[in-house]
């Protein structure tokens, strides 16, 4: 109860943030050509709040993606000569 409470007021928050990003979909397709992969898909995807867990996932692979690119800025940069 807690947790869907906290994961719904982290969902808002990152709703909004997120706005701009909402034409994008994933779908898994090819899930559905395999009957016993489809089923325990479906089963996980009941289990788990997808809804409630898509934005933080983004935000982790946004946030370690941005630190990724900022670390070769810092070594590229670090290799150029100034005087």
């Amino acid at each position: 109860m807690i947790l869907d409470l906290l994961l719904l007021l982290v969902q808002g928050i990152l709703e909004i943030l997120l706005m701009p990003l909402g034409a994008i979909n994933i779908i898994f397709d090819f899930m559905s050509s395999i009957p016993v992969v489809f089923q325990f898909f479906t089963i996980v995807c009941y289990i788990i709040p997808w809804s409630s867990i898509m934005p933080l996932i983004f935000l982790v692979f946004t946030i370690i993606s941005f630190k990724i690119s900022v670390a070769i800025v810092k070594t590229v940069w670090s290799f150029i000569p100034f005087v």
